[in-house]
């Protein structure tokens, strides 16, 4: 999915999970910059954290979003919702501080049959991912929160490293999936 960097322009913008090396360093335009995950104090322990002076980063989990309702334009969610313990919870959050037309860009990787047939087969090989879930679960989800979906990209995974026979098995069967979605107004219906 290619993404008009214009769109950050002048926006309030938080990044969900931001991890060590966050994406939100990277958009530079004006406009406040939040960068949260609940791993930030281990980042700096460990001395991988990158921080930029544009960005304040913040450590806090996806599901208890201490900031107020609609108070960002855009929200960044980039390979993140697999890794929390709630993704509904979560992304009540999310939607909750976003203001109404809000952007929601994210990604995913899926995993389609495997997902629900074999769960444990996954979490297995992939321990750092609590949840797997399927193209359909992950529309469904943000759907439920009340994002309105603009649009959805599904492409192969196209995994380099880790471990070998979940790398084979990831390229085989999985993809990430990318979806652009919008805080509705207060006025729009689901349709």
């Amino acid at each position: 999915m290619e993404i008009d960097f214009s769109v950050f322009e002048n926006k309030d913008i938080i990044e969900i999970g931001c991890g060590p090396r966050a994406a939100i360093n990277f958009i530079k335009s004006p406009g406040k910059r939040i960068g949260i995950d609940s791993l930030l104090d281990e980042f700096k322990k460990r001395g991988i954290l990158f921080e930029l002076d544009h960005v304040h980063l913040l450590q806090q989990k996806a599901e208890n979003l201490e900031f107020p309702s609609e108070e960002f334009d855009i929200a960044l969610c980039l390979n993140v919702l697999d890794h929390v313990e709630n993704i509904d919870q979560a992304l009540t959050q999310i939607f909750r501080v976003l203001k109404y037309g809000g952007l929601f860009l994210m990604n995913i990787h899926t995993f389609e049959v495997y997902s629900t047939l074999f769960p444990t087969i996954l979490q297995r090989f992939d321990p750092t991912h609590p949840f797997h879930f399927s193209k359909k679960q992950v529309l469904h989800h943000i759907l439920n929160a009340g994002f309105s979906i603009e649009l959805v990209s599904h492409q192969p995974l196209g995994l380099t490293s880790g471990n070998l026979l979940f790398r084979t098995a990831a390229n085989f069967i999985g993809r990430t999936l990318w979806i652009k979605a919008h805080k509705r107004s207060k006025y729009q219906s689901i349709q």
